[in-house]
């Protein structure tokens, strides 16, 4: 029973997680986002867009090299914290959850 009752209260991470990152994009962001994407139409108009060449295109939709690389560094140390949790949860599941 008291197994039952510890794994019923072990915190969900990715629930939490996504509703840490609702309440502070909320927070930070102060307009609604229909409101912001009612104002980029009557900025950036598809008549605007047609009109751009490739390299205006490219310059727009791509990312500059810092962020680049850092992107490739936070996908690395996500992959060493999944390996991890893979581990620590094969773990788990050999000792029966005694001990953790």
């Amino acid at each position: 029973m008291l197994l039952t009752l510890k794994d019923g209260m072990r915190p969900n991470v990715e629930d939490y997680s996504v509703s840490l990152a609702a309440d502070v994009a909320a927070a930070y962001y102060k307009k609604p986002v229909s409101f912001s994407a009612y104002q980029m139409f009557h900025i950036f108009s598809p008549d605007v867009a047609w009109d751009l060449t490739d390299e205006q295109v490219d310059l727009l939709g791509s990312e500059d090299t810092r962020t680049v690389t850092e992107r490739a560094e936070l996908e690395k140390k996500l992959e060493i914290l999944e390996n991890g949790l893979s581990g620590l949860d094969a773990f788990t599941t050999r000792s029966g959850g005694r001990g953790v």
